[in-house]
């Protein structure tokens, strides 16, 4: 049986960081804000244990003498050349795996093996080690789920395999306690999980980052509960599958806030005064919910509101899956109500697309 070639051994060696460069012709730029942010945090956070070695092979010589170039770990090199611009240290040679007689091609292979052949550390795992390492975010995190009675996963998992209590939407909580705090995390956080925690799958991204919209907007944790408690989760479930996380959490929220107000809802669900449903006194009578079985006729116009009295206290919420609210006279903006079970694509409840700063950040 003939062995593989594996090529020559790597030797490893120190390299002088102003003598290393890259190939434009297979590298990424470092002119992106993606990369201009990491390249800037490296230098902040410069540590050895946290520097691994590049990835180099050599490469043109010039008159001042050998130069390398650097296959993998670019990022790392800027960040430890950044790190001595801004006077924090002296680093005059930086680690690195050397394979020599390797050609463009060669160098080429080896960068798309280093950067695809990898498994992805997802952000549930980045948290896990940050809570070990003592982090005070990851530590602030864990205590307000603790304090709410949740569990948060160190591993994603899709919202329908997520059991009672547990949730994998770390993304969307640590998004809602960078840009809005501690005090309206920890009353987002427990206020849906008072609500939803007995829900298989009930603490999605979406919920989250939705509470803390409507607490931004003026809500107080005790009108949030009262809202969550009058809201049919099955609705909830609706708008965080047929949505973006963004616009799903804008389009709940406003949702909330109608709850809170005592909106009028669904005529055949509200408890309209006598002359509103009475044609004979200038009403119009709601027109009927269409049954389980039935299918909505698609492409579907906004029908015309009836009038109808703010519904009481305690009223009974609308049907799982019919939306609220205002869609835009457009019926393309309707063109995927299909069915009572299905959510539309267009943004409901009156939401543009101006962006929240949690934008993306629902899991």
């Amino acid at each position: 049986m003939n062995e593989p070639d594996i090529g020559p051994l790597p030797e490893l060696a120190w390299l002088p960081v102003d003598r290393c460069y890259v190939d434009p012709g297979y590298q990424r730029s470092l002119e992106t804000p993606r990369g201009e942010k990491l390249i800037a945090k490296i230098a902040a956070e410069f540590a050895w244990p946290k520097f691994g070695a590049l990835m180099a092979a050599p490469g043109e010589p010039d008159a001042v003498g050998p130069r390398w170039l650097i296959i993998d770990g670019q990022h790392r090199h800027a960040g430890a050349k950044l790190f001595n611009k801004l006077g924090r240290g002296d680093i005059a040679h930086v680690p690195a795996v050397v394979h020599k007689d390797l050609d463009r091609a060669a160098q080429a292979a080896a960068f798309v093996g280093a950067n695809r052949d990898r498994v992805q550390v997802y952000a549930q795992q980045i948290y896990r080690a940050q809570l070990l390492a003592g982090e005070g975010e990851a530590i602030t995190l864990q205590r307000l789920a603790d304090a709410a009675g949740i569990r948060l996963l160190h591993y994603p998992l899709a919202a329908k395999q997520t059991p009672a209590g547990s949730t994998a939407a770390v993304p969307a909580l640590r998004a809602i306690l960078r840009t809005h705090g501690e005090a309206v995390a920890g009353a987002a956080i427990g206020a849906v999980a008072e609500r939803c925690m007995r829900q298989p799958g009930g603490l999605r991204g979406p919920y989250f980052l939705a509470a803390a919209l409507y607490l931004k907007a003026g809500g107080t944790a005790e009108t949030l509960r009262a809202a969550l408690a009058r809201f049919d989760v099955r609705q909830l479930e609706g708008l965080a599958e047929r949505l973006s996380p963004n616009s799903a959490a804008k389009a709940i929220a406003e949702a909330l806030a109608r709850r809170r107000d005592h909106a009028p809802v669904e005529p055949s669900r509200a408890a309209a005064s006598p002359a509103a449903t009475d044609p004979a006194k200038g009403g119009q009578a709601p027109a009927p919910a269409p049954r389980a079985t039935e299918k909505m006729p698609a492409p579907m116009v906004p029908r015309p509101q009836a009038v109808v009295t703010p519904a009481p206290e305690g009223a009974a919420p609308p049907i799982a899956g019919r939306p609220e609210g205002r869609f835009r006279d457009d019926p393309a903006a309707v063109r995927d109500h299909g069915s009572p079970g299905r959510m539309p694509r267009a943004e409901p409840f009156g939401f543009s697309s101006a962006g929240s700063s949690l934008a993306g950040a629902g899991n």
